[in-house]
Order: structure tokens, then C-alpha cells, then sequence
């Protein structure tokens, strides 16, 4: 029977869903591949959108960093019209100021103010070497040099320009002691900007009295600069631009900046000394004995008599205070240990240094001491530190400047492991030193000590500690970490 509009097929009459469940079971795998279809259809949309929003983002953050940058150059701008501003309005006062103090009655009114004269002038100096010693810390290093005779050091010089640096120091071999021009490269107050520098100071000594910081020499100065006397032990010249000064008693910390050095000439630099020139020799008519014995020599009409020196009492005392010093058996024991296990420990001391050369093995045991003896001897101290120092709590150990050279820990209890042998110095846990003691560093080796308050025989000496009791109860070997270090790398 054929089909027609008023007789329609059985298929007509089914659902458009169940007409395609029918062609789905009678074409087989045309269903599955429709949905593939589908699904291959929504993972592209997904990912355009994906796409799509990436890209938005990515274009609001440019945008938003442009925008950025802009203000940061508007800022900019605005901040060098603003100094430019500041800058000619300051010029402006000065020249004003300076108008207002140099006019005078009959002087013109338009008057330009003075040119800026080589004394209103900044100063602008070069180190030309750096220091070495046996001193790491501020703390325990001599006040003067001359208090510590046998504490040593060196000058490594700087190579400046194109001059030869051996050539700076011909001659310099045939004087005795040198000046020595560095700058207090430790001193906090004068590297920050803007301090206030104190007119008044109370010096160690002085026991809490306060005078001008000109009457002192102490380091926290407007200009940081300082000046000592060392003695010149030799000039080591390893090549033109290689040269080292070799000296002792020094007052100067490791690593400080040297800005000149100078001959010691005792006829200008001390006036203990009368300066005479010498007159020309002329022949005299001869004299019998009778007339010789009867004529006086009268002085040289160019001799120069200079005043001689004065100084405060309190610095005469402080001179000639000592604090009393006692090394124990057992410290004397370590150290006597310490070099009979390696005659070459130290840095500054012992038979691979020049100046020991040819000395007796007891030699260096005998001068360490001193050493020792010397710089506890002379360590005045400010109140502060003083305390500290009778309670036990100043630790050369604990200071950044020790542990970055040493190989030192910083807790108070510290105590050496069994294997290092060359720091514990033949001691054992049980016999390590207490933790309230004090401790110096010296070259490499660790100072233990306890302070003693002693009632002084002068009023100043109570806060400073300069007459105080020390007993130096143990003596330590410090490793050196930076050799340590490359022995690792080997």
C-alpha cells in the first residue's frame, strides 16, 4: 500500500527522540560517533574560552603595569622638580645669608657673596693600606700603643694609581718609629648621618667626669681620625706593588684603614727635646790654660729652647696605673703546650716570622706572655664594661668579628668537641674553664680570666676597673676558619 498524506508511514508517527533510538539500533556505531562528535565540539569551546580568558588577563596586567610605570615616571619627574626646587631656593638663602653678614655701611647692596675657600671645602682622603694585628675587638685593645710594646701588627699598602709602592717606602728603613694616620673604621656614631656629636665626654679614667671631647682621644669624633706611634721592626718588599711595614706596639684593631704613614723624628715630634742648630764652625784664636778655664761657654744665639710638655693629672695617673696580672700554672702549662705541638700557631709570633728569626724556642712562650700580661694590665674600661667584665659576661668568643675569623661557637657554654685538639690545648670537658670568666682574644688564642674588684687607691680608678685584680685562669688555641675553609676545598 503506498503512502500518502492521509495514510502515513508507521515511522512518521514515532517521537523525533525515538526515531533517532531507532536509527541509532539500525545503523550501528552511529550513535557513539555522534557524541565523540559532541564531545570533541565541547572541549574545543572549553578551550577557546580558556584561551580567551588568559589572554584578557594577560592584557589587564600589562595594562595595569603600564599604568604603573607611568606614575612611577610622573613620580620621578615630580621628584627632581621638587630638588631643583629645593636646591636654587637653598642657593638663594645662602646668598642672602651671605649678603646679610658682609654688608656694610658704604658697600654696594648688589654685593655677590664670597667664593667657597679651600678650608669650607669638604675633604676627601685614600686609604693606602689596612692594617693586620693581634687585635680583633675594640674591647681589650690598648688605649695607646706604648702600653703594650710587644702587641704586633702590619700595614699591607695599597696599590694607588700607576706609582711603584716599593718606591713609596725608600728610606723608611733608617728610622725607628713611624706615625701611623688611620681612620676608627668601627666607630658607629661617626658613620651614621646626622648624629649628634656630644661636646663632653666622660673618659675611663676620670671616674664619670666629664670634659671636652678636644681634651681627649677618644674615637667618637666628628672626624674619625686617629694617629699613634709604632715602632718600625722591618719593610717587607715581595715586588713593586707588594709591600708590607711590619711594627709593633700598635693600639689599632684588625682590618683598620691607614691614611698615611710618617717618620718619627724625635727633635720635631717630642718637646722633651731642645732643637739646636748647628753653627758654623769659625776658628777661634788660641787660649792659654789660665784664660780656658776662666771663660764660660755661653749658649748658640739659634739655639731653640722649647716649653717643656704638661699634661692633666688624671692622665699622669692613668699612665702610670697597672692592673695586676697573675697567670695560673695551668694557663702557663697550655700555652707551653700549644707551642711545643706547633711552634708556628701564631700569626705574629714564633720562628716563621722575620723579626723571631734566630731566637730561642723559649722566646716566644716568654713574649706571648708579656703579651698577655701587658694588654690585661692596661684594659681600662668604660663603667658599662667594666661590670660586665666582674660579673664575667664580656666573651671575645661571642663578638661577630671573632667567630667570622675563628672557628668559635657563641653560646657561653661553649666548649671545643674532643677531636679538635688544637683548640682544646690538651684539656678536657671536665677541665674547660667556667662560662663566667672573661675571655681576650690574642692572635689565635683565646684568653680566659677572671676580674677581681680591688678597692683602688685613686677615686677615678672605681668605675674604669684600672686597678682591679686579673688571673688568667686558662689559655686556648683558636682554630683559623678561613683555613679550615680551604682545606675543605682541597
Amino acid at each position: 500500500v503506498g503512502t500518502s498524506p492521509h495514510h502515513p508511514s508507521p515511522s512518521s508517527s514515532l517521537s523525533p527522540l525515538s526515531q533517532r533510538r531507532k536509527l541509532s539500533k539500525s545503523q550501528p556505531g552511529h550513535g557513539v560517533f555522534a557524541t565523540t562528535r559532541l564531545s570533541a565540539s565541547f572541549v574545543s569551546t572549553s578551550t577557546s574560552l580558556a584561551a580567551e580568558r588568559t589572554s584578557a588577563a594577560e592584557e589587564d596586567r600589562l595594562r595595569k603595569t603600564m599604568h604603573i610605570q607611568n606614575e612611577l615616571r610622573l613620580l620621578k619627574e615630580t621628584k627632581r622638580t621638587i630638588e631643583k626646587q629645593i636646591q636654587e631656593k637653598e642657593q638663594l638663602v645662602s646668598a642672602m645669608m651671605a649678603k646679610t653678614s658682609t654688608d656694610e655701611p658704604g658697600t654696594a647692596q648688589n654685593q655677590k657673596p664670597p667664593p667657597q675657600t679651600e678650608e669650607q671645602e669638604d675633604l676627601s682622603v685614600t686609604r693606602i693600606g689596612v692594617v693586620r694585628s693581634v687585635y680583633r675587638l675594640c674591647v681589650g685593645t690598648p688605649r695607646q700603643g706604648s702600653l703594650a710594646p710587644d702587641g704586633r701588627g702590619r700595614i699591607a699598602l695599597d696599590k694607588l694609581g700607576n706609582s711603584l709602592v716599593d718606591a713609596t717606602v725608600g728610606g723608611l728603613e733608617e728610622f725607628s718609629h713611624v706615625w701611623i694616620v688611620f681612620r676608627f673604621h668601627l666607630n658607629t656614631q661617626s658613620n651614621k648621618k646626622g648624629v649628634r656629636f656630644k661636646s663632653k665626654i666622660a673618659p675611663p679614667a676620670l671616674g664619670g667626669r666629664k670634659v671636652g671631647i678636644y681634651a681627649t682621644r677618644s674615637p667618637h669624633r666628628r672626624n674619625p681620625i686617629g694617629i699613634t706611634l709604632c715602632k718600625l721592626d722591618r719593610i717587607q718588599v715581595d715586588g713593586p706593588h707588594k709591600v708590607t711595614i711590619h711594627v709593633s706596639g700598635l693600639d689599632l684593631v684588625d682590618g683598620t684603614p691607614v691614611l698615611d704613614v710618617k717618620p718619627y723624628v724625635p727633635g720635631y715630634d717630642s718637646v722633651m727635646t731642645d732643637v739646636s742648630s748647628r753653627p758654623i764652625e769659625r776658628p777661634r784664636p788660641s787660649l792659654d790654660a789660665a784664660e780656658a778655664e776662666t771663660t764660660t761657654p755661653q749658649p748658640s744665639s739659634t739655639a731653640i729652647q722649647l716649653p717643656s710638655s704638661q699634661v692633666p693629672d688624671w692622665v699622669k695617673e692613668g699612665l702610670a696605673t697597672r692592673r695586676n696580672v697573675v697567670i695560673t700554672t695551668t694557663a702557663n702549662n697550655e700555652l707551653v703546650e700549644i707551642l711545643r705541638r706547633d711552634p708556628n700557631a701564631l700569626e705574629f709570633y714564633g720562628p716563621h716570622c722575620v723579626i723571631d728569626r734566630g731566637a730561642a724556642p723559649d722566646d716566644t712562650l716568654q713574649t706571648m706572655l708579656r703579651v698577655i700580661e701587658q694588654v690585661l694590665g692596661a684594659d681600662v674600661r668604660s663603667s658599662w664594661q667594666t661590670r660586665k667584665a666582674r660579673n664575667g659576661r664580656s666573651q671575645a668568643q661571642r663578638a661577630r668579628r671573632v667567630r667570622t675569623r675563628f672557628d668559635v661557637e657563641s653560646e657561653p657554654g661553649w666548649r671545643p668537641s674532643d677531636n679538635e685538639v688544637t683548640s682544646t690545648s690538651m684539656a678536657t670537658a671536665e677541665e674547660a674553664p667556667e662560662t663566667t670568666m672573661c675571655t681576650q682574644q690574642l692572635d689565635n688564642l683565646l684568653i680566659y680570666f677572671r676580674v677581681t674588684e680591688t678597692k683602688g687607691e685613686r677615686e677615678s680608678s672605681e668605675g674604669s676597673g684600672a686597678e682591679d685584680g686579673i688571673t688568667v685562669k686558662s689559655i686556648r688555641l683558636l682554630s683559623n676558619a678561613e683555613k679550615k675553609e680551604r682545606g675543605r676545598r682541597k
